[in-house]
């Protein structure tokens, strides 16, 4: 499983490849559509200048900290 589905999936253990395809898909769906549908940027039409919101900031921590920042315990949570 790739990094992003780690986070996102409860831990279980499948085998079945087709299972894991579909699943692999349905969490890199699910991203994208928060991603779209929650833009991280507001955008200033008269100045063009973006702006990033919130969401954008705790993204970037997330990344930057390999979702170590997401673990209940962790005290750096955003």
């Amino acid at each position: 499983m790739t990094e992003h589905a780690k986070y996102l999936i409860p831990v279980i253990y499948i085998e079945e490849k087709e299972i894991i395809a579909k699943i692999h898909a349905m969490t890199k769906t699910l991203v994208a559509s928060i991603l779209e549908n929650e833009k991280p940027v507001y955008v200033d039409f008269e100045t063009q200048e973006r702006i990033p919101k919130d969401s954008a900031l705790w993204y970037k921590e997330v990344i930057k900290t390999n979702g170590e920042c997401l673990s209940i315990n962790d005290d750096r949570r955003v």
